[in-house]
């Protein structure tokens, strides 16, 4: 009797430890992802776009601007890599001169499947024929992630009307576009996955 209450007692300490063990390694993981965050620095645009184009995501950065040059200045750039059930996201905010900029709105004017102007992706998503686009991540002005009214939000994307186990739409999914202010003269290039 003493021997199995013996092992009993190392069988529960051992699954115990592994428990903690377990625990410790996710909490250093989750650490490592937190700490790396948001990138925000302009100059890891080139890298972080290379990124995204050699992973299983590419197809939803083939419309960024690879070599910015002269003709264009960046805002503001902001990326997030996926973790666990997060998603990741990649956005640059570009300004161009008025002719520039109407170039650009008549190059993915004609690319888009649907357009939303001003809002967030909550507020696309829930509207009639609505879908799920981006929020306002190269905001340098506030901290709302809504985009102003003078901003058309664009979208590549069609709408995937299959339900997924939990019953809603676009549970995980990918959408990529444009958003683009005339007034300001300014594109902002967006994709997302979750």
């Amino acid at each position: 009797m003493k021997k199995v209450l013996k092992w009993t007692l190392i069988t529960i300490g051992l699954i115990f430890s592994a428990i903690i063990a377990y625990g410790v390694i996710l909490a250093i993981a989750f650490g490592q992802a937190m700490e790396a965050g948001a990138v925000t620095d302009s100059d890891q645009y080139t890298k972080v776009l290379s990124q995204w184009e050699q992973g299983n995501l590419k197809h939803l950065v083939q419309h960024f601007p690879r070599d910015i040059g002269r003709k264009a200045k960046i805002i503001s750039f902001s990326s997030q890599q996926a973790f666990m059930q997060g998603g990741a996201y990649i956005q640059v905010r570009l300004k161009y001169d008025a002719k520039k900029i109407e170039q650009v709105y008549e190059i993915y004017k004609a690319q888009s499947v649907s357009t939303f102007v001003g809002g967030s992706s909550s507020e696309h998503r829930n509207t009639k024929d609505g879908m799920p686009t981006t929020n306002f991540y190269t905001n340098t002005q506030e901290s709302d992630n809504s985009f102003p009214h003078d901003y058309e939000i664009l979208s590549f994307d069609k709408l995937v009307l299959s339900k997924d186990s939990s019953g809603g739409y676009w549970n995980h999914g990918d959408t990529h576009g444009v958003a683009i202010s005339k007034n300001r003269s300014e594109v902002i290039y967006w994709a997302e996955s979750w």
